[in-house]
């Protein structure tokens, strides 16, 4: 019988509650609370701007915060590495360098040619949140934007972000309901949804600080004072107008990619998972 893991997944190798010493259930508690505390300030640095009495030029927007966003973000990556519990997969040697690899071959992927929005950096990400939990999910998406980052030369105020961004959806895999089927529609249709929504969250990074070009357009962008409704059905139209087919190929190559290499990897996954053990290393 499958225990719940540690981290939301489910493992046939987790270390039972009752053999977890003190310094797992310390770990475990620690790596919860740093991600939840960096997610926290992440949601923070995304909506702030709809609150702030000053509302900076497009081309400052986040200039101050971004490092700063960037750097709990990287403290957040490296203490969870640094104090992965031992009862899972995530916190043994053996798992912190599938973490690694995975991070690397995703940030490799962005390489590949893509098509509009269509990215194969994306359904790796989901299928490891959806195998080895939230936590791995949103590390290995985290880690694998800020290598393709430094790999592409795509650093820039928008990096922690797409960090978040792609974090979120690793982690939000875990979701997806298991099922004994060989083939994944729960997560075809959780890609759909996160390549949609990774669109959505994106764009709210810059969408606040934008001025119309012309007063035809100003129905799409946001302004001080706005009610929230208004804000809203302003978004709405920008989404469709800039977004929404972009975002269509992304949601069809996530799809995609998790229909023909899902079943295959998630069973390869199950299988380095049962192998591993959860012994301290």
């Amino acid at each position: 019988m499958r225990q719940m893991g540690l981290d939301g997944s489910l493992d046939k190798m987790s270390k039972p509650v009752a053999w977890w010493t003190t310094a797992d259930r310390l770990s475990l508690i620690v790596n919860r609370g740093v991600l939840l505390m960096a997610s926290l300030i992440g949601v923070i640095a995304f909506v702030y701007p709809f609150f702030a009495p000053i509302v900076v030029p497009e081309n400052e927007a986040h200039a101050t915060d971004a490092p700063l966003l960037f750097g709990v973000l990287t403290l957040a990556v490296l203490t969870v590495l640094l104090t992965g519990a031992s009862s899972d997969v995530a916190g043994s040697a053996k798992g912190v360098a599938l973490l690694g690899s995975l991070a690397a071959v995703n940030a490799a992927l962005r390489l590949l040619p893509s098509f509009m929005g269509a990215s194969p950096m994306f359904f790796l990400v989901i299928l490891a949140g959806h195998v080895f939990g939230a936590r791995h999910g949103f590390l290995v998406g985290a880690m694998s934007m800020l290598l393709s980052a430094l790999i592409t030369g795509g650093v820039g105020p928008w990096l922690p972000y797409q960090m978040l961004g792609l974090g979120w959806v690793g982690a939000g895999a875990v979701l997806a309901p298991r099922r004994a089927s060989r083939f994944p529609w729960a997560l075809i249709l959780y890609g759909i949804a996160s390549g949609y929504g990774y669109g959505m969250l994106l764009n709210l990074w810059f969408w606040p600080f934008v001025s119309p070009a012309s007063p035809e357009e100003a129905g799409l962008y946001w302004s001080p004072g706005m009610s929230f409704q208004d804000t809203l059905s302003h978004y709405a139209a920008f989404y469709l107008a800039t977004s929404a087919v972009y975002d269509s190929f992304r949601a069809v190559g996530n799809a995609a990619a998790l229909a023909v290499l899902g079943g295959p990897l998630i069973r390869m996954f199950e299988r380095y998972r049962q192998r591993v053990s959860w012994r301290r290393l």
